[in-house]
């Protein structure tokens, strides 16, 4: 699963015996343009099998090397001020973290869109210029969208994300169709069609709750070039009304269904019911890939008491699997990847 980087996992609907569904994950690499993936090695965590994956993107390079550092050691020293001091919540008036996080003046103009896929869409892209109200992101600004460790997080999720896809698409003969639930800016989805190809994608349906994001998903699909080379659908729907979820489904029959931001704003039933939907509609082949912020997160207390981020339910590999353990799907369905940022 995956949020900001989480640990990723994924949900298969098939006869696991079919070569369709076969991981491989002997032959996991991949290095473009956009990142590279390696696999470093697994671990078992309650009974599930767990990839160790190194990611990296262009913000790792030599040229961003003295930039990431000086901003890492910043946001460290920040990270243990907060360690020390766990009675300082957010709006505590002696919290001198919240206070240097929002001197930005992009910060603080960014943070209103918390936590929707408006604030996350300039980290997906951090040379961004504007933010979607306009107002222009200044240089401190862009440095936390391309340094941060939830950052860095929140593009590794993309990227896992990205990276199996493409392995499902190597299996598949004909075009197949992408459900984006709770998509937000639709950010993601694009990025990966343009490293995979639109003509891998019959169609591509961005979903979320709020009018305003679908509007502004509209506009980035058109601004990159998305709705001239794909067939896109931009649908309002809330997730847990079961009609318009399950017309969904039954209208563009996706193979690929994703939910990047989704599963850590949810309780543990609400959980549990979403993958038993999803993998009740799923055709045979097809996946489901989601994320969720893991409590080993580097720079949690900055994230929830420097940042103010609202509203995530970090989990660990063993919370997701009492989830999972509620559900019908069998556990050989299940793949769980967690990048080296652990967030």
């Amino acid at each position: 699963f995956f949020f900001k980087q989480k640990t990723a996992y994924e949900i298969y609907q098939c006869d696991w015996s079919s070569d369709v569904c076969s991981s491989d994950l002997d032959s996991f690499g991949v290095n473009n343009e956009q990142f590279s993936l390696t696999s470093v090695g697994e671990s078992r965590e309650a009974g599930y099998r767990v990839e160790l994956v190194q990611v990296t993107d262009r913000y790792h390079h030599r040229s961003f090397r003295l930039e990431r550092k000086l901003f890492l050691v910043f946001t460290s020293r920040l990270q243990r001020y907060l360690v020390k001091r766990p009675h300082l919540a957010f709006e505590h008036r002696r919290n001198i973290a919240r206070p240097l996080v929002y001197l930005p003046p992009g910060v603080r103009a960014w943070t209103a869109y918390m936590p929707g896929g408006l604030a996350t869409q300039p980290v997906h892209n951090p040379e961004t210029k504007t933010l979607a109200s306009g107002k222009r992101v200044d240089p401190l600004t862009r440095r936390l969208f391309r340094h941060s460790i939830d950052a860095i997080g929140l593009r590794s999720r993309a990227y896992i994300m990205t990276w199996r896809i493409g392995r499902l698409l190597e299996k598949t003969k004909e075009p197949v169709t992408w459900l984006s639930l709770a998509s937000g800016s639709g950010q993601p989805v694009y990025d990966a069609v343009s490293v995979l190809g639109p003509e891998k994608f019959r169609s591509i349906i961005i979903t979320d709750s709020d009018t305003e994001t679908l509007a502004f998903a509209a506009k980035l699909a058109k601004q990159e070039g998305v709705i001239a080379a794909a067939n896109l659908y931009l649908e309002q729907l809330e997730v847990f009304d079961s009609v318009a979820f399950e017309k969904l489904f039954r209208v563009h029959k996706p193979t690929i269904v994703d939910a990047m931001g989704l599963f850590e704003y949810l309780q543990a039933d609400q959980a549990a019911e979403l993958l038993d939907r999803v993998y009740a509609e799923l055709p045979c082949g097809g996946t489901f890939i989601f994320t969720n912020m893991s409590p080993d997160h580097p720079h949690l207390d900055l994230h929830k008491r420097g940042l103010g981020w609202p509203g995530v339910i970090t989990r660990t590999v063993e919370d997701m699997v009492s989830i999972l353990s509620r559900t019908k799907l069998p556990k050989s369905t299940v793949e769980i990847f967690r990048a080296d940022d652990k967030v």
